[in-house]
């Protein structure tokens, strides 16, 4: 039962975790599920990082193979970028195509996988069925237990493991063995024993988070701490050598030495994104700091996004999201009631009055305000 209702509490907190609009506390870094729902999540997101749940997907692109995933009248199709319904919808689920081009969809409460002409090529026999990755594989969870298959449908990776997560660029995949974490590689091998309290994912700068017995600290690519497990909770290193941790409520930046080089005084903190800003919360206002922690964009927001690469962030201004450049000129008006951030496909979508639909850069509505839900 407990862990039913963790997968039922994951299921529902992906529906926002890209949305800007959530106040809430961040959770860690998984490898990218291209939308579907990822099994390992136990805590919110933060909104000021649209990709701190599910980990950014190497090409993060709202539309994958040209086609979206959207909930219709409690039915789950696909549309094109010009919001032309190309595969019907007709599934209780669907999730975006990975880069194979085949998607999970649920059919009568199984997962299988159809390809971007909405056949099934992949039956619908499985509980739960997530992207494939570039290696080729996918976790499916047959009768309780999460395994891998390839695009044949067949079972390379036994079903052996609690919960399992899609394989990562490095070629490891996050496993869950009597509710403790580890990673396997492709052979199915155990590389970091299954020791750790929430769902990893080794980075390419060679540290990665994880929380032991409560406390969230560092490893390097060989699974040895190098910083030690001491903070409330810790994220990734952004590209300028930063990474947010909290402690006492309050949050800060270290380096990869593991020192404080900007102080934990703000009440929430987000990553740094490429342009080297970072969202802070100060007084329940929303402003960007510099990696030298100097208040760059004042605090005036109810809520701010991480910069996507266009330049562009979510903001709240009034109770309504809009869009800030990096100097912080509205350039896209405060009118939406949530709105995510930009894609590198260069596409946001939006929600007004319950509806959701899709932007672009100019602000221009690509596809109409009229669908119950997005996924990607």
């Amino acid at each position: 039962m407990k862990k039913l209702l963790a997968l039922v509490m994951a299921m529902l907190m992906l529906l926002s975790l890209a949305a800007c609009g959530e106040d809430s506390a961040p959770m860690p870094m998984v490898p990218a599920t291209n939308g579907a729902a990822n099994p390992t999540a136990t805590t919110p997101s933060d909104p000021s990082d649209h990709t701190a749940s599910v980990g950014k997907k190497e090409e993060d692109n709202l539309f994958s193979h040209g086609l979206l995933p959207v909930e219709v009248d409690g039915k789950w199709g696909f549309i094109n970028e010009q919001g032309e319904m190309v595969i019907q919808p007709a599934y209780g689920h669907a999730y975006n195509f990975a880069a194979n081009g085949l998607a999970s969809v649920e059919l009568d409460g199984k997962r299988g996988y159809i390809n971007l002409n909405g056949e099934m090529v992949i039956q619908p026999i499985y509980n739960q069925g997530f992207a494939f990755a570039a290696n080729g594989l996918a976790p499916v969870d047959l009768n309780g237990k999460f395994g891998y298959i390839n695009e044949n449908g067949e079972m390379i990776i036994e079903p052996i493991y609690d919960r399992g997560i899609s394989f990562g660029s490095n070629g490891l995949a996050c496993v869950n063995l009597n509710e403790k974490w580890g990673c396997i590689n492709e052979k199915g091998k155990i590389v970091i024993q299954p020791i750790y309290d929430q769902s990893i994912v080794l980075v390419p700068n060679g540290l990665t988070c994880v929380k032991l017995n409560g406390k969230w600290g560092y490893i390097n690519d060989h699974g040895e701490m190098v910083i030690q497990p001491c903070y409330d909770y810790a994220d990734k290193f952004s590209a300028n050598g930063l990474a947010r941790v909290e402690l006492n409520g309050k949050w800060g930046y270290i380096d990869r030495n593991g020192e404080i080089v900007i102080q934990l005084t703000y009440d929430l903190a987000g990553d740094f994104a490429d342009n080297g800003l970072a969202s802070v919360k100060l007084n329940d206002k929303r402003g960007y700091i510099n990696k030298n922690g100097e208040m760059v964009i004042q605090p005036n927001y109810g809520d701010a996004g991480k910069f996507a690469t266009n330049g562009l962030a979510c903001v709240k201004l009034n109770g309504k999201y809009g869009f800030i450049n990096e100097k912080g000129e509205m350039v896209i008006q405060p009118s939406y009631d949530d709105a995510s951030y930009f894609f590198d496909d260069g596409y946001a979508y939006v929600r007004l009055d319950g509806k959701y639909g899709v932007i672009n850069e100019n602000g221009e509505l690509v596809v109409p305000i009229a669908y119950d839900e997005i996924r990607f």
